[in-house]
Parts: C-alpha cells; structure tokens; sequence
C-alpha cells in the first residue's frame, strides 16, 4: 500500500493525484467535507481493523468534526504497529491536505483563488 493516500493498484480506488485535486478544487468548506467523507467512505474493513476503530458512516459535518477525526488519525499514527503504519501514513497525509485546504477557504482574501495550491 503506497504511503500517498490510499492508492491500491488494481483496486479501482481513487489515486493520490486524484484525491488531492479534487481538494483543491473545493470551493466551499462543504465541498471539502464531502470529499472528506467519500475518503473516509473508501476505507475497507480490513483498514478499518487495522486502525482499530469502528467505520464513521455519518461522514463530516463540519470542519470541527474533521479536525477531531484527523488528531485521532494522527494519535493512532503514533501508536501505530508496523501492519497500520502504512495505512495510517496515508490518512494522515490526505488529513493534512483537506485541513490546509479548509483553512485556505476560511480566509477570505483566498475565496476568488481558484485553489490552494495555486495561491
């Protein structure tokens, strides 16, 4: 498993590339967190043993509600065994890009920027 996101070849699931254009691409808090929800909606249950959590199908709300999601991704990023590293390496990354990306958006001297890497 690659640590970019959650790219399996030969799995039909989105690439890296994908995932993080379609982020920045995200005109509104709304958009970010339905993308947001549709990544999280992606994992597996076997990804989802190995994180040791039980599957979120509310999806996101908010940005609170994210950011809560990602401190606990990251917290069990550091108490990762060698089998979720990889795993959890890639949500952690993907959380970054979708929290800089609704960051970005909540300013508003950046909302007539098409995106944030483009800023």
């Amino acid at each position: 498993m690659s640590t970019q996101y959650l790219q399996v070849p030969g799995e039909g699931r989105k690439s890296a590339m994908e995932w993080r254009a379609r982020l920045h691409a995200a005109r509104s808090e709304s958009e970010v967190l339905a993308i947001a929800s549709e990544f999280v909606a992606s994992l597996t249950a076997i990804e989802w043993d190995l994180l040791g959590k039980a599957p979120t199908a509310a999806g996101f709300g908010n940005g609170a509600q994210l950011g809560a999601f990602s401190v606990d991704v990251v917290r069990r990023a550091a108490e990762a065994d060698r089998h979720a590293e990889l795993l959890l390496a890639a949500m952690v990354s993907f959380f970054t890009d979708a929290s800089a990306q609704l960051a970005f958006l909540g300013n508003p001297r950046n909302r007539a920027q098409p995106s944030l890497r483009d800023a």
